[in-house]
This record gives structure tokens, C-alpha cells and sequence, in this order.
């Protein structure tokens, strides 16, 4: 009998919406990687739009990046696209200019969730931007939050998520 590898489930998902930024891209993907104590366990899933052609190859990561391509939309759906696929109990709303700098983030996300029993809880860290921790501008939900609230991201153009999330949280 054949030693059979079981298959990769990831726990956390980045979803990650993109236009003409390879270069932010590859910073993105290194700077998850790089910090997470456990990489294996990530998904990082990328929406280009079908006349993008700047976007990188990425094939170096293996099955960790995912790519999907399809028509100009709003970031919204771009996001809801993502998480129709994605496979991770956590999510994350995460954009091409982001950079993780903290060593083991993901080690403080699952610890964030394990403190809260029914896993409804926004978690978020300081962006350094202009609210700087004060709203979610990229935040991580379990998949008992879209369920309790019975959607992902609300669906606009300038869908203002994060402030979304940071009110349903408080």
C-alpha cells in the first residue's frame, strides 16, 4: 500500500485582492511567511483582474498562494470571490500593501481565538496607519462570525468594511 499524503488544510486564509503591484505582492507573501511560526498552515489567496499582467509568478510558493482571475469588480466581490474558496477557519480581509512585521503573528491570531469559546470575535492588530488600532483596517474573523451575521464582506463600491466589522464588533 502506497503512503498516501493527506492533503494541506490551511487554518488561516489571507484574501487579497490586487492590481498592477508585483512588487507589493512579493512583499506581502515574504512578509507572511517569513514572521508566521507556522507558514504551513496559510493560504494566501490573490484576485487579479483578467487584463492584469503585471501580476508575479508566483509558482515558487507552492500550493500556499492561490490565484484567481476574472473580470474588474468592486473590492467587495473581489473579497467575497476569495472566500468562496478559501479553505481556513480564519480569515483575513488583507491588502497588496500590507507588511507583517511582527515575528509570529499567526501564533497571537489563533491565540486570540482560542480565548473566545464561540469564535465570534474581530481580531486586529495596529496597522501603523491613520486610526492606528482604533478600526479594523485589515482584520481576522473565524467562520462562526459570517455565519452568526450571515455574510462576509458587504457588497459596494468603497464598501467601508472595516468600519463595518469594527461596529458589529463592538
Amino acid at each position: 500500500m502506497k503512503n498516501q499524503r493527506a492533503p494541506r488544510i490551511p487554518k488561516i486564509s489571507i484574501l487579497c485582492p490586487t492590481r498592477e503591484r508585483p512588487d507589493q505582492v512579493i512583499r506581502l507573501i515574504e512578509s507572511l511567511l517569513k514572521n508566521a511560526r507556522e507558514p504551513e498552515r496559510l493560504e494566501i489567496l490573490f484576485y487579479i483582474d483578467h487584463d492584469d499582467e503585471t501580476f508575479p509568478n508566483v509558482n515558487r510558493y507552492g500550493d500556499i498562494v492561490k490565484v484567481f482571475q476574472g473580470p474588474r469588480t468592486w473590492i467587495s466581490n473581489a473579497h467575497n470571490l476569495l472566500y468562496s474558496f478559501s479553505q481556513g477557519e480564519i480569515i483575513m480581509t488583507a491588502a497588496d500593501d500590507m507588511v507583517f512585521r511582527t515575528l509570529g503573528w499567526d501564533s497571537a491570531v489563533y491565540a486570540a481565538f482560542d480565548s473566545v469559546p464561540d469564535k465570534i470575535v474581530l481580531v486586529y492588530g495596529n496597522d501603523l496607519g491613520t486610526h492606528a488600532g482604533k478600526i479594523a483596517t485589515h482584520g481576522f474573523f473565524h467562520r462562526n462570525w459570517v455565519d452568526a451575521l450571515g455574510t462576509w464582506v458587504q457588497p459596494g463600491r468603497g464598501s467601508l468594511w472595516d468600519l463595518w466589522s469594527t461596529e458589529n464588533a463592538r
